[in-house]
């Protein structure tokens, strides 16, 4: 958006800089008639191509996990907006020894999230992962919202710490008429 702004200043200064300079005003109109116009079309077009290309890398995002008791609490936050094309939720993918469930999984989901096939959904993040299992793991998939500030919360089964989990954030893109596009960043026990 400033890399927008930056350059309609620069061209409004540069018509009003060429204006002062030229005396006669058939010029003056001249450059009021196209240059503004022009200006404007720039300006869009530029607008257009980065919104279109802008998206977060994963060093934008900072997930924390801190351990109350038996249950466990994340806190993220995006150092950088989130793209005007993303996905409406992201997902958070545990891996966990085989027969394990996180249980009480607490986060804020998006509205329409049963209007969703989102069992397709996760099966879809699930395949591009390609995390490599052992006999003795599984994963886990669960949505979470989309926002610049969020926190998620579970538990653990018994006999089952951290250490033995791998939790992976999960952020989808998806802008009009194309198909979603993925990054991950393991969060850091």
């Amino acid at each position: 958006m400033s890399f927008t702004l930056i350059i309609l200043l620069f061209f409004f200064l540069f018509i009003v800089g060429v204006s002062c300079l030229i005396y006669r005003k058939q010029y003056n109109l001249l450059i009021f008639g196209v240059g503004i116009p022009t200006l404007l079309v720039v300006a869009v077009i530029t607008a257009f191509f980065f919104f279109m290309s802008y998206q977060p890398k994963p060093n934008n995002l900072d997930v924390t996990v801190a351990k109350e008791g038996n249950h466990y609490v994340a806190k993220g936050k995006w150092y950088k907006p989130l793209e005007y094309y993303r996905f409406s939720t992201d997902y958070v993918v545990f891996t966990l020894p085989k027969g394990q469930e996180v249980t009480n999984f607490n986060r804020k989901r998006y509205k329409d999230v049963n209007e969703m096939d989102n069992k397709m959904i996760k099966q879809e993040v699930l395949d591009w992962i390609k995390k490599p299992l052992s006999k003795n793991e599984h994963h886990q998939v669960e949505d979470i919202e989309a926002h610049k500030n969020f926190t998620f919360s579970f538990d653990l089964p018994e006999g089952v710490s951290l250490k033995d989990v791998s939790i992976t954030y999960v952020h989808a893109h998806s802008e009009p008429m194309d198909s979603m596009t993925y990054w991950a960043k393991t969060i850091e026990k």
